[in-house]
Protein backbone atom coordinates (compact mmCIF):
# COMPACT_ATOMS: atom_id res chain seq x y z
CA UNK A 1 0.00 0.00 0.00
CA UNK A 2 0.71 3.56 -0.47
CA UNK A 3 0.41 5.94 2.32
CA UNK A 4 1.55 10.04 3.18
CA UNK A 5 3.72 11.02 5.91
CA UNK A 6 2.28 14.38 5.98
CA UNK A 7 -1.55 13.72 5.70
CA UNK A 8 -2.19 10.79 6.63
CA UNK A 9 -3.78 9.06 3.77
CA UNK A 10 -3.28 5.66 2.89
CA UNK A 11 -4.60 3.04 0.75
CA UNK A 12 -3.74 -0.22 -0.67
CA UNK A 13 -2.29 -0.46 -4.34
CA UNK A 14 -5.11 -1.56 -6.04
CA UNK A 15 -7.33 1.72 -5.15
CA UNK A 16 -5.36 4.18 -4.11
CA UNK A 17 -6.29 7.56 -5.94
CA UNK A 18 -3.13 9.95 -6.47
CA UNK A 19 -1.87 12.08 -8.89
CA UNK A 20 0.78 10.78 -11.20
CA UNK A 21 4.39 11.64 -11.63
CA UNK A 22 4.93 13.55 -14.96
CA UNK A 23 6.48 11.65 -18.03
CA UNK A 24 10.07 10.70 -17.98
CA UNK A 25 10.65 12.97 -21.19
CA UNK A 26 7.99 15.36 -23.01
CA UNK A 27 6.07 14.08 -25.96
CA UNK A 28 7.49 15.41 -29.30
CA UNK A 29 6.15 18.45 -30.76
CA UNK A 30 4.29 18.31 -33.74
CA UNK A 31 1.19 17.29 -35.43
CA UNK A 32 1.98 13.77 -36.71
CA UNK A 33 0.24 10.81 -38.64
CA UNK A 34 0.82 7.62 -36.91
CA UNK A 35 4.07 5.74 -38.73
CA UNK A 36 4.51 2.27 -38.49
CA UNK A 37 7.92 0.43 -37.46
CA UNK A 38 9.21 -2.71 -37.13
CA UNK A 39 9.76 -3.74 -33.71
CA UNK A 40 10.91 -7.90 -34.36
CA UNK A 41 10.45 -10.22 -31.32
CA UNK A 42 9.52 -6.77 -28.97
CA UNK A 43 6.85 -7.77 -26.79
CA UNK A 44 6.97 -6.05 -23.55
CA UNK A 45 7.92 -2.72 -22.48
CA UNK A 46 11.40 -3.35 -21.29
CA UNK A 47 11.73 -4.73 -24.31
CA UNK A 48 10.98 -1.79 -26.21
CA UNK A 49 13.02 1.08 -24.00
CA UNK A 50 15.77 -0.68 -24.57
CA UNK A 51 15.28 -1.22 -28.67
CA UNK A 52 13.71 2.63 -29.17
CA UNK A 53 15.88 4.38 -26.33
CA UNK A 54 12.51 6.17 -25.26
CA UNK A 55 11.69 5.70 -21.75
CA UNK A 56 8.45 4.11 -20.70
CA UNK A 57 6.45 6.57 -19.90
CA UNK A 58 6.53 7.58 -24.03
CA UNK A 59 4.63 4.32 -25.03
CA UNK A 60 0.47 3.37 -24.46
CA UNK A 61 0.57 0.10 -22.89
CA UNK A 62 -2.64 -2.08 -24.50
CA UNK A 63 -4.33 -4.84 -22.01
CA UNK A 64 -7.13 -6.65 -23.36
CA UNK A 65 -9.98 -7.76 -20.50
CA UNK A 66 -13.41 -9.41 -20.74
CA UNK A 67 -15.98 -7.62 -18.39
CA UNK A 68 -19.28 -9.04 -18.24
CA UNK A 69 -18.34 -11.47 -21.40
CA UNK A 70 -17.40 -8.59 -23.98
CA UNK A 71 -14.05 -7.47 -24.84
CA UNK A 72 -12.20 -4.26 -23.22
CA UNK A 73 -9.28 -2.54 -24.52
CA UNK A 74 -7.52 -0.76 -21.34
CA UNK A 75 -4.93 1.39 -21.86
CA UNK A 76 -2.68 2.77 -19.15
CA UNK A 77 1.10 4.57 -19.59
CA UNK A 78 3.84 2.75 -20.20
CA UNK A 79 5.49 2.92 -16.78
CA UNK A 80 2.07 2.45 -15.10
CA UNK A 81 0.07 -0.46 -13.87
CA UNK A 82 -3.35 -2.35 -14.35
CA UNK A 83 -5.65 -2.01 -11.22
CA UNK A 84 -8.05 -4.53 -11.58
CA UNK A 85 -10.23 -3.13 -9.14
CA UNK A 86 -10.46 0.50 -10.68
CA UNK A 87 -11.29 -1.30 -13.94
CA UNK A 88 -14.21 -3.80 -13.36
CA UNK A 89 -15.31 -0.25 -11.57
CA UNK A 90 -15.19 1.82 -14.61
CA UNK A 91 -16.59 -1.05 -16.80
CA UNK A 92 -19.55 -1.33 -14.00
CA UNK A 93 -18.97 -4.71 -14.63
CA UNK A 94 -19.94 -7.61 -12.30
CA UNK A 95 -16.94 -10.05 -12.92
CA UNK A 96 -13.86 -9.04 -15.23
CA UNK A 97 -10.83 -11.43 -16.61
CA UNK A 98 -8.11 -10.99 -18.32
CA UNK A 99 -8.60 -12.48 -22.00
CA UNK A 100 -7.02 -15.30 -23.47
CA UNK A 101 -4.25 -15.59 -25.70
CA UNK A 102 -6.48 -17.22 -28.77
CA UNK A 103 -9.40 -14.70 -27.88
CA UNK A 104 -6.87 -11.76 -28.22
CA UNK A 105 -5.52 -13.01 -31.75
CA UNK A 106 -9.29 -13.43 -33.12
CA UNK A 107 -10.65 -10.10 -31.93
CA UNK A 108 -6.74 -8.29 -33.15
CA UNK A 109 -5.27 -10.50 -35.54
CA UNK A 110 -2.12 -9.96 -33.58
CA UNK A 111 -0.92 -11.61 -30.18
CA UNK A 112 -0.65 -9.45 -26.77
CA UNK A 113 2.98 -7.39 -27.29
CA UNK A 114 2.15 -5.87 -30.40
CA UNK A 115 -1.33 -4.21 -29.59
CA UNK A 116 -2.68 -0.53 -29.88
CA UNK A 117 -6.30 1.57 -29.98
CA UNK A 118 -5.85 2.78 -34.08
CA UNK A 119 -8.01 1.47 -36.12
CA UNK A 120 -10.43 -0.96 -33.45
CA UNK A 121 -13.52 -0.39 -33.57
CA UNK A 122 -16.55 -2.27 -32.33
CA UNK A 123 -14.84 -2.79 -28.88
CA UNK A 124 -15.44 -0.36 -25.84
CA UNK A 125 -11.48 1.30 -24.90
CA UNK A 126 -11.39 3.01 -21.44
CA UNK A 127 -8.13 5.02 -21.11
CA UNK A 128 -6.35 5.81 -17.95
CA UNK A 129 -6.43 9.43 -16.86
CA UNK A 130 -2.54 9.79 -17.08
CA UNK A 131 -2.90 9.83 -21.22
CA UNK A 132 -5.41 12.56 -21.20
CA UNK A 133 -3.67 15.41 -23.26
CA UNK A 134 -0.39 13.04 -23.89
CA UNK A 135 0.80 13.31 -27.87
CA UNK A 136 3.11 11.50 -30.41
CA UNK A 137 3.30 8.54 -27.95
CA UNK A 138 4.10 5.16 -28.91
CA UNK A 139 1.85 1.92 -29.08
CA UNK A 140 1.27 -1.66 -30.55
CA UNK A 141 -0.19 -1.77 -34.42
CA UNK A 142 -2.14 -4.97 -34.22
CA UNK A 143 0.65 -6.61 -36.25
CA UNK A 144 2.82 -9.22 -34.73
CA UNK A 145 6.33 -7.22 -34.69
CA UNK A 146 4.80 -3.45 -35.37
CA UNK A 147 4.34 -1.19 -33.53
CA UNK A 148 3.52 2.82 -34.24
CA UNK A 149 4.66 6.11 -33.57
CA UNK A 150 3.14 9.06 -33.38
CA UNK A 151 0.14 8.12 -32.16
CA UNK A 152 -1.86 10.86 -30.21
CA UNK A 153 -5.68 9.89 -28.20
CA UNK A 154 -8.51 11.26 -28.82
CA UNK A 155 -7.00 12.13 -32.35
CA UNK A 156 -5.68 8.63 -33.72
CA UNK A 157 -8.51 6.71 -31.80
CA UNK A 158 -10.99 7.72 -28.96
CA UNK A 159 -11.64 6.63 -25.59
CA UNK A 160 -12.85 6.99 -22.69
CA UNK A 161 -10.94 8.16 -19.79
CA UNK A 162 -11.28 6.53 -16.41
CA UNK A 163 -9.13 6.03 -13.53
CA UNK A 164 -7.34 2.46 -14.39
CA UNK A 165 -4.21 3.01 -12.71
CA UNK A 166 -2.46 1.37 -9.66
CA UNK A 167 -1.30 4.34 -7.14
CA UNK A 168 2.90 3.89 -6.64
CA UNK A 169 5.88 5.50 -4.67
CA UNK A 170 6.62 8.99 -5.42
CA UNK A 171 3.02 10.35 -6.73
CA UNK A 172 1.58 13.32 -5.41
CA UNK A 173 -1.37 12.77 -2.46
CA UNK A 174 -4.39 13.26 -4.10
CA UNK A 175 -5.64 15.44 -0.39
CA UNK A 176 -2.19 17.51 0.26
CA UNK A 177 -0.08 17.05 -2.54
CA UNK A 178 2.71 15.44 -1.06
CA UNK A 179 4.97 12.32 -2.31
CA UNK A 180 3.32 9.00 -1.75
CA UNK A 181 5.81 6.24 0.02
CA UNK A 182 5.26 2.51 0.06
CA UNK A 183 4.29 1.49 3.59
CA UNK A 184 5.90 -1.11 5.69
CA UNK A 185 4.12 -4.40 5.30
CA UNK A 186 2.68 -5.44 8.81
CA UNK A 187 4.68 -9.04 8.20
CA UNK A 188 7.52 -9.71 5.75
CA UNK A 189 6.28 -9.99 2.39
CA UNK A 190 2.99 -9.62 2.65
CA UNK A 191 2.46 -6.26 0.24
CA UNK A 192 5.32 -7.18 -2.03
CA UNK A 193 3.88 -10.82 -3.13
CA UNK A 194 0.56 -8.92 -3.80
CA UNK A 195 2.33 -6.42 -6.58
CA UNK A 196 4.34 -9.20 -7.80
CA UNK A 197 1.21 -11.15 -8.48
CA UNK A 198 0.06 -8.51 -10.11
CA UNK A 199 2.95 -7.39 -12.77
CA UNK A 200 3.08 -11.20 -13.36
CA UNK A 201 -1.03 -11.44 -14.61
CA UNK A 202 -0.45 -8.59 -16.84
CA UNK A 203 3.26 -8.20 -17.71
CA UNK A 204 2.89 -9.25 -20.98
CA UNK A 205 -0.53 -8.46 -22.22
CA UNK A 206 0.30 -4.98 -24.13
Amino acid sequence: MVSCAQCGYAANLEKAVSHPQAPAAPDPKGDFAPQAFHTPGIKTIGQLTEFTGHPASTFIKSLVLVADGQPVLALVRGDHQLSETKFQQAAGARESRPARPEEIVGWFGAEAGSLGPVGVSGMRILADEALRGRSNMITGANKDGEHLRDVTPQEDFQAEYRDLRQGEAGDACVRCSAPLALARPSRSGTFSSSATATRTRWGCAF
